[in-house]
C-alpha cells in the first residue's frame, strides 16, 4: 500500500521523493549490500511510493550496473537514477544500463578540486561537457556539486550558473553532505 502522496506539493511546488539508500547506504567501512538486498529494498521503496531510486554507480561497480539494469528492466512505477562522475564514459554507462536519469557529481569546493589538481574553470568545463553527454544519452540530468553547502557562495554561484546556463541541467541537487548548514 502506498503511504506517500505521489502528487504531493510543498508551497506550490510538485515534490518527488528521490531515495538513495541503495548507493549512499553502503558508504561506511566494510559494508556492501548484496544484489538481492538492493532489489528487496527497491521493492519496498516502490511500495512506499518513492518516485525515484538512485540505484548505484555503474561505472565503478559491476554489481551496481547489474542492479540498475534489473530495476530499469522491471518497468516499475519509479524512475531509476544512477550516480556518475563527470566522465563521458561513466555517464554513457548509466544510459547503457537503462537509467532514466543521472546524478552528475563534481567537487564544488577548492580544497576538493585543487587536491585533484583542477581549477574552477576546469571543473566548470568538465561539468558542461558532462551534462552535454548526459543529454545526448537522453538522461534526466541532475548537477550534484559535492560539498556545495560549505562552498564559498561566489564559487558555487559561478559553477552552477555557468553549467546550468547551458540549458542542459534539469535539476540541481542541493545537498548538505556534512551537516554544515
Amino acid at each position: 500500500k502506498t503511504c506517500l502522496n505521489p502528487t504531493a506539493e510543498y508551497r506550490g511546488l510538485k515534490m518527488k521523493i528521490h531515495d538513495v539508500p541503495l548507493r549512499d547506504g553502503e558508504q561506511q567501512a566494510n559494508f556492501a549490500f548484496r544484489r538481492e538486498d538492493k532489489l528487496r529494498i527497491a521493492e519496498a521503496l516502490v511500495e512506499m511510493g518513492v518516485h525515484r531510486i538512485e540505484a548505484g554507480m555503474p561505472a565503478v561497480s559491476a554489481e551496481d550496473a547489474r542492479v540498475v539494469k534489473e530495476l530499469a528492466a522491471r518497468k516499475c512505477p519509479v524512475e531509476v537514477f544512477a550516480l556518475s562522475r563527470m566522465v563521458p564514459d561513466d555517464i554513457r554507462a548509466c544510459a547503457d544500463c537503462g537509467a532514466q536519469g543521472v546524478i552528475l557529481e563534481i567537487p564544488a569546493t577548492p580544497y576538493l578540486y585543487e587536491a585533484l589538481g583542477w581549477s574552477l574553470d576546469q571543473i566548470i568545463e568538465m561539468s558542461i561537457r558532462g551534462v552535454q553527454v548526459a543529454k545526448e544519452c537522453g538522461l534526466y540530468t541532475v548537477l550534484f556539486p559535492i560539498d556545495g553547502s560549505r562552498c564559498d557562495p561566489e564559487i558555487f554561484d559561478k559553477l552552477v550558473s555557468r553549467v546550468a546556463g547551458t540549458g542542459n541541467v534539469d535539476a540541481l541537487a542541493a545537498v548538505d553532505t556534512l551537516g554544515a548548514v
